[in-house]
């Protein structure tokens, strides 16, 4: 898998995703997934496999499932 930053924009009411060269730590905006209810705090699991995402705005958590070969997320 390669590497993969996820940033929450609770304000824009998304995830976005960069993909991170590991060579030099450079970043490379990548994908944006449309979450509504204020996504803010997210964990990825140990086995990196799913994101968990909480929404502040709807006090719920949504999980994702992450793509092995290009980072992307998949709603589950």
């Amino acid at each position: 898998m390669s590497y993969v930053m996820y940033v929450s924009l609770q304000e824009d009411d998304k995830i976005s995703t960069f993909d991170v060269d590991s060579a030099t730590g450079e970043l490379t905006p990548a994908r944006e997934l449309a979450l509504s209810g204020g996504p803010a705090p997210l964990a990825v699991s140990p086995e990196r496999r799913f994101l968990y995402a909480a929404r502040r705005g709807s006090k719920e958590l949504s999980s994702f499932r992450i793509d092995s070969g290009d980072g992307s997320l998949e709603m589950i």
